[in-house]
Formats: structure tokens, C-alpha cells, sequence
């Protein structure tokens, strides 16, 4: 495959097929595009799989965009994990202010999810969802504080309890108790993250792609990133 000539999007018919040649054709000329967004010094390949070639750059907030496939038949998003750590955290909440991220960013449509990761040993174990109700109480600075870090064994259940005034029946709603309760681990970290997706259609994404070396639907991943950039740093 490796000898395949190069093409642009607008020659590659969209598939998330891995057996269709244009499979390869695609995440090929993704990956290029994902060089020209900040340059290839801000991209790294993290995983054997295509998908996994990623945009490395240190936000403070994330250090990772990712450019690919969506759910979304005939769709590319950039999607990003702000407070995926706790000290991504730190430069996400902020005190005495409400977030909540716009339905479009440039015009195009976003979705968002709102977690709750527990991890061990820099792994995550399992994510709880909190619903809308749930997640305007979790996700905010005060919540970021009270919870998010390392939590020992002898404060399980002071942490049990406390999370019930936030997420009523939080442990049957996640692998708490074989994961943690029932566990030989002496602890575990709590981070508050959040999911932003935005789709881009494909067909705009073919009559963008102009240029292998410098294509504007580069400079439209960049202008996205950079806006979510401004939306998350405003004060």
C-alpha cells in the first residue's frame, strides 16, 4: 500500500471500511494534513493504527487533538479531551464561572460529553457519565477541587458518600466495585474531563483539500483548534 500514489480528499471516496483501498487513501492523506495543521513537530504517532497519529501540542488544558472518523456516516471531526488529568484540570476550571461549550464552533456542529475518569497508575479503569442534571453540578471549579486527585483506601467512603450528593446511585451506574471496592489497589485518581467532537461534512472537507503541501482544509483544522483554544481560555 505504502506505494499507492498520494491523493487529495477530493479524489478519495469517504469509507470506514479498513478492507477498501480507499480506507488507506484516506487516513494516508489525513495524517499529511495533520502535519501541515502546527507543522510535524506537533504530531506523533502513538499507536500502530493509522487513527492514532495525533496532533501533540501542549494546550495546558490537553495535549492531544485528534483528526479522523466520526460515528457520523460521510463526516471527519477534531476532537479533543480538556481535563482528562488532574492538571489538565487546573487550567480548565475556574472559579466562579459556568462552562459549557457552544453547539457550533465555526459553523460546524459540535457534541460534547461530560465524564468522570478513575484511573490507576496513569490507566484508566472506568469512566462514569453524569446526565445534563448531573454534569452542571460536576463539572465546575468547586467539584474540580473537592474531587479531583488521589483518593486512599481509608477515604473510599467518605468519597461513596459525598459523590451520592452529586450522582444519587453513582456506584451502580459504573465498574466501582470490581474495580475498586473489591480491588487489592490501595488507590485511586479522579480526574474531571470533558469530550468536545466537532464534524466536519466530508464533502466540505474534499473542496477544501486543495494542495498537498499547503491545503486550506489544514488551515481550517488549525483555525477550529485555535477557536476552541480562545473558547476555553477566555476568562
Amino acid at each position: 500500500p505504502n506505494w499507492f500514489p498520494h491523493r487529495l480528499l477530493k479524489n478519495i471516496i469517504y469509507t470506514k471500511d479498513e478492507s477498501n483501498p480507499n480506507f488507506y487513501y484516506l487516513e494516508r492523506r489525513l495524517n499529511e494534513l495533520k502535519d501541515q495543521v502546527f507543522g510535524p513537530e506537533y504530531t506523533k504517532n502513538i499507536g500502530t493504527k493509522y487513527s492514532r497519529y495525533i496532533i501533540s501540542k501542549d494546550f495546558g488544558w490537553s495535549k492531544e487533538f485528534h483528526i479522523g472518523h466520526t460515528e457520523k456516516e460521510n463526516y471527519l471531526n477534531i476532537s479533543v479531551y480538556p481535563g482528562d488529568t488532574k492538571w489538565q484540570g487546573r487550567h480548565f476550571f475556574k472559579p466562579n464561572r459556568e462552562f459549557e461549550f457552544p453547539n457550533k464552533i465555526n459553523g460546524y456542529e459540535t457534541y460534547t460529553e461530560y465524564y468522570l475518569k478513575f484511573s490507576h497508575f496513569n490507566s484508566g479503569l472506568f469512566w462514569l457519565m453524569p446526565n445534563e442534571n448531573e454534569y452542571k453540578k460536576t463539572h465546575s471549579f468547586e467539584f474540580f477541587k473537592k474531587f479531583a486527585g488521589r483518593w486512599k483506601k481509608e477515604e473510599w467512603n467518605y468519597f461513596k458518600e459525598e459523590l451520592e450528593n452529586y450522582i444519587p446511585n453513582w456506584t451502580e451506574r459504573c465498574d466501582w466495585k470490581n474495580q475498586i471496592e473489591n480491588s487489592n489497589r490501595t488507590y485511586f485518581d479522579l480526574s474531571v474531563g470533558t469530550y468536545l467532537s466537532v464534524y466536519i461534512p466530508y464533502e466540505e472537507a474534499q473542496k477544501k483539500d486543495n494542495d498537498f503541501l499547503k491545503s486550506d482544509l489544514a488551515i481550517e483544522f488549525r483555525n477550529i483548534i485555535n477557536e476552541i483554544k480562545k473558547i476555553i481560555e477566555k476568562e
